[in-house]
């Protein structure tokens, strides 16, 4: 069991100066606001729980996990085609990650990445990955296989699939841009060709839908729809029993007894149902009448489920990350003068009591994962990150005089990120809107619509509005310091450049790391990139985002469960664990 720090999970800040001064006293304060401490597998504070026992485990016995949506086959938080959908949020990512097994898989205890279908793997040369394959391994009895043996040629099948060309509804495809060819060397043998260096591409191998690996035979049958429930099989510890189905409600998976990619005989489980329910007061209360033994729950309300359960959160592990994008290409913030007030202007602790009710950090463009990437504590005492917020509302206006804008009279557009739909997001779009026309009287409208009916404008609608709260949600990836998620919203070619930034240091920085292999020189690449674009002294002249919170998530967990570890971000990011999940009767 971890470590019991339960009195100090729910140590609320009550002040601005309390809060920001935590960053600063040290590890043992960061509880309060930070993101954890350098040690990814601790489990103080409010932090990481590792559900660990000296007992032998005990085979038998069933679980539910709780699923913030519902369990589909049509959309939604859905068992959707793995290889079509970046999202890992929820049902579909879970189910996955019990039915099949990718190519390699993520250790968010160990911060690695470790063996999969792939026993091994290495780089040749700088474009040159060679994939060893476990040999020995079965696709599930209920497979189009026929439960045949996994080998070289599932493997190439499954990644060609994954980058099927022509086809907008492979999502992930362009995430292996930089693949020129996959061939079977022999049957447990498989070599990737770059066209440049990538060091991303394991990042995609143990993505919770990308690094999915299917049989020939499946691929072939099932064609462009892995949607349809006969076509949810794969290599996996659990099999989903199909009459137990039932649309946008629940499935239950039983044990596979011919599991053979993982030794000892596991999974230990008989049975697990994946349950969804989208109203949060019924979430709970089926959390409370002991129907679930997994879940995510409010912040609010998770103190009054000690006692009964474990109460976790990701504040050890969450990667994920939000920001205020300025639309650089139009006035006022083609002035980054402009772009530096209302840096200064946001009220990071306000943000955090509203978005994550004191439980947050402000993460610097990646994430707030300290052994990874540079976080707030880097910042603390630099403008927009003091402890006298009154300080930096002065500096924000003589910026604003200096730059020749009165904002009163400025009349702004603020889109952020599925308004009306995440509900977390859009408190903390509503409180950034708020907050900058009552501290600066600048007046904001909230974008909420467009001519498609959607929440999020195209790529060209983009370009016409002056600030955008953007979140990127990128956990899992996290422990190889993908650049996808920068890419999508950074890179002069990226499709999604809510800040229009086109800008030759940054592209040469993401393109410099992903191409290159050594974890720590890409760290400091990353460190650079971070200093570059947010630091509000050293570069004063960038500054085309604002960081802002990032709440954490909190779960529950049955005391009985065993092996159980607090994922990085959703159930998704670590299903894998049910592997050698066992119940403790």
């Amino acid at each position: 069991m971890g470590t019991d720090n339960s009195d100090q999970i729910w140590e609320r800040p009550l002040t601005r100066r309390q809060l920001m001064s935590a960053m600063t006293v040290g590890v043992g304060a960061m509880a309060l606001v930070g993101c954890g401490n350098d040690d990814e597998g601790s489990a103080g504070g409010a932090g990481q729980i590792s559900q660990t026992t000296t007992k032998q485990p005990k085979k038998g016995g069933a679980i539910t996990l709780l699923e913030a949506g519902t369990v589909s086959s049509a959309g939604g938080a859905s068992i959707l085609d793995p290889h079509k959908t970046i999202s890992i949020s929820y049902g579909s990512s879970d189910a996955w990650g019990l039915i099949n097994v990718p190519l390699v898989r993520y250790d968010w205890t160990k911060g690695t990445v470790v063996d999969g279908i792939a026993e091994k793997w290495e780089f040749t040369d700088p474009t040159t990955l060679v994939l060893s394959l476990k040999k020995g391994i079965h696709f599930q009895q209920g497979d189009a296989s026929k439960g045949r043996e996994i080998d070289s040629g599932d493997v190439v099948a499954s990644l060609e699939r994954v980058r099927t060309k022509g086809d907008a509804t492979f999502t992930i495809a362009n995430r292996f841009r930089n693949v020129d060819t996959y061939a079977a060397v022999d049957k447990y043998t498989v070599r990737v060709k770059f066209l440049k260096p990538d060091a991303n591409f394991l990042s995609w191998a143990y993505h919770p839908n990308g690094g999915h690996i299917m049989s020939r035979e499946k691929i072939e049958k099932y064609g462009a729809n892995m949607t349809v429930p006969e076509a949810w099989t794969g290599s996996g510890p659990f099999i989903p029993d199909l009459s137990t189905y039932k649309d946008t409600i629940s499935v239950t998976l039983r044990r596979n007894p011919n599991y053979d990619v993982d030794p000892g005989g596991l999974p230990y489980l008989d049975a697990i149902t994946i349950l969804g329910i989208g109203d949060r007061s019924l979430m709970d209360a089926a959390i409370r009448s002991n129907q679930i033994d997994v879940g995510l729950i409010q912040t609010l309300s998770a103190k009054s489920f000690e006692g009964n359960f474990n109460v976790s959160s990701t504040q050890d592990t969450i990667t994920a990350a939000s920001h205020l994008s300025f639309n650089t290409a139009m006035a006022p913030f083609n002035d980054p003068r402009v772009r530096q007030a209302f840096h200064r202007a946001l009220d990071r602790v306000e943000l955090n009591n509203v978005v994550g009710d004191g439980f947050g950090c402000v993460s610097m463009l990646l994430g707030c994962r300290s052994a990874s990437y540079l976080t707030e504590k880097n910042w603390a005492g630099k403008p927009g990150f003091r402890t006298d917020h009154k300080q930096d509302l002065e500096e924000a206006k003589k910026l604003l005089a200096a730059a020749g804008v009165d904002p009163t009279k400025l009349q702004l557009t603020h889109r952020h990120d599925r308004l009306g739909g995440n509900k977390v997001r859009a408190d903390q779009g509503i409180a950034i809107t708020g907050m900058l026309q009552r501290d600066l009287g600048v007046k904001i409208t909230d974008y909420t619509e467009n001519a498609r009916g959607a929440s999020d404008p195209g790529p060209d609608e983009a370009k016409s509005i002056p600030l955008h709260m953007t979140t990127f949600s990128h956990g899992g990836q996290a422990g190889l310091i993908l650049d996808d998620p920068l890419f999508l919203g950074i890179h002069s070619t990226a499709v999604s450049n809510s800040a229009v930034w086109f800008d030759k240091k940054t592209d040469d920085l993401i393109d410099k790391q992903a191409a290159t292999l050594d974890l720590n020189e890409r760290k400091k690449l990353w460190a650079e990139l971070q200093t570059y674009l947010v630091d509000p002294i050293e570069t004063a002249a960038t500054m085309p985002f604002s960081p802002i919170t990032r709440s954490f998530d909190f779960f529950v967990s049955n005391k009985k469960l065993q092996n159980w570890t607090t994922p990085g971000y959703f159930l998704s990011h670590y299903p894998w664990q049910y592997n050698k999940v066992w119940l403790d009767a």
